[in-house]
């Protein structure tokens, strides 16, 4: 799952911004502390976009789900139901895990 990855990318950067941010302001080094709060508000940007990826991607998982689970009902199809509600479960997962 790549969103995830990019969202261990961008916790990394902040962290290492914002230890560059703090050396900087302790060394009275302006140009640290200005490149770290930089990298630290990348690596929060980067987050934030896997996470709002991440919660769409559930979203349509979960549409998909209530679509099949709607399709099993028409057609009296338990197993279809059944993948639907699976689907739906693991959309609204994603998207929780993801807030």
């Amino acid at each position: 799952m790549g969103s995830y990855k990019e969202q261990g990318r961008g916790m990394l950067d902040e962290a290492k911004g914002k230890v560059k941010e703090e050396i900087g302001d302790a060394t009275d080094n302006s140009r640290l502390e200005n490149e770290g709060r930089i990298q630290k508000e990348e690596g929060r940007m980067r987050k934030d976009m896997a996470r709002t990826s991440e919660r769409i991607k559930g979203s349509a998982e979960e549409m998909k789900g209530s679509v099949k689970r709607g399709v099993g009902d028409a057609l009296d199809d338990d197993s279809l139901k059944a993948e639907g509600e699976f689907d739906k479960a693991k959309g609204s997962l994603r998207r929780k895990l993801n807030e």
